[in-house]
């Protein structure tokens, strides 16, 4: 059985589609750009270690230490996790090169490291860092006139470092820079600090209890079978959401019954509504829920709505 020789023709087709099929790949390759350390270090990380696996000098890429580097000052978690896929993706890499590495591409930023030092420092001379029973960092921040407390992972005490570092230097605070410092600060509450029971919104008291009225002056209610008084320092530690909203002050000589001008209740059901709305700031029992029962045109959902 004999062999058919190509034509020329052929060939020259053939190696046209096959120009063609080149080109295409080419073209597909340059639709998707590789990431960046600046744009996705976690991407550029990720493909090295597919690498890594033959090839042991891939930790020593410049990109890929820019990546490691940026990672270890903006996500420090994620570092440690990548750095540890490293170590498995290859026994025979030396992670304590990268580290090195690592150490100066950081350090060549002299303004970063200034300003984090600097950021720390004004921190840990302006409050006290402490921890709550899960482990969160509570800053409490004395002031003249008020005590302010915050966790440290908030847009509260974040908003008061930023301005505390323009007073001390007028000068803004980088993204980076803020969140290492805050890493920084929450492993110092949580390794060096007491821990601190920290409420939100009420808390019991000895002989009574504690309403945060959540207003600029950082006051509270201290309420007792005998009277309410207006506290400027709370006894208890209280710390506030971005939702929560400051309270009315209180005052004397009030009357209840104005309430009812307001919501269709009937007066045999009034002391039980009462006592609900009492008991809702008691943090220290059983929260009851309050239904409501009415036929169509009774204004039920109406008074669900009330706040």
């Amino acid at each position: 059985m004999s062999a058919s020789n190509p034509s020329p023709d052929g060939v020259v087709e053939s190696d046209r589609h096959h120009h063609h099929d080149h080109h295409t790949v080419e073209m597909d390759a340059a639709a998707t750009p590789a990431p960046t350390p600046d744009t996705d270090p976690v991407g550029v990380i990720e493909a090295a270690l597919i690498r890594l696996v033959d090839d042991v000098g891939v930790l020593a890429e410049e990109d890929v230490v820019r990546a490691f580097s940026i990672l270890k000052a903006t996500d420090l978690p994620g570092y440690l996790r990548l750095r540890h896929a490293a170590k498995k993706a290859n026994r025979d890499c030396l992670v304590t090169v990268l580290d090195k590495l690592v150490r100066d591409e950081l350090s060549g930023s002299d303004d970063d490291a200034s300003a984090l030092d600097e950021l720390v420092a004004l921190a840990r001379a302006q409050c006290q860092l402490h921890h709550d029973a899960d482990r969160n960092t509570v800053a409490v921040i004395p002031m003249p006139s008020r005590r302010e407390v915050w966790r440290v992972y908030s847009s509260g005490f974040e908003e008061w470092l930023r301005a505390a570092y323009w007073r001390a230097k007028e000068m803004g605070v980088p993204e980076t820079t803020m969140k290492s410092a805050l890493a920084t600060l929450a492993a110092a509450g949580i390794n060096d600090g007491d821990e601190i029971e920290v409420h939100a919104r009420a808390a019991r008291c000895d002989d009574g209890y504690l309403i945060d009225l959540a207003d600029e002056q950082w006051q509270a209610i201290h309420v007792t079978p005998q009277c309410w008084r207006v506290v400027n320092e709370s006894p208890v530690y209280f710390t506030r959401t971005p939702s929560m909203r400051p309270l009315p002050m209180p005052v004397g000589h009030g009357d209840v019954g104005l309430l009812w001008q307001h919501t269709n209740i009937p007066a045999h059901s009034r002391v039980m509504v009462l006592a609900w709305l009492l008991d809702c700031f008691r943090p220290d029992t059983p929260f009851p829920v309050l239904e409501l029962v009415g036929e169509q045109g009774s204004a039920t959902r109406l008074r669900h709505g009330y706040r």
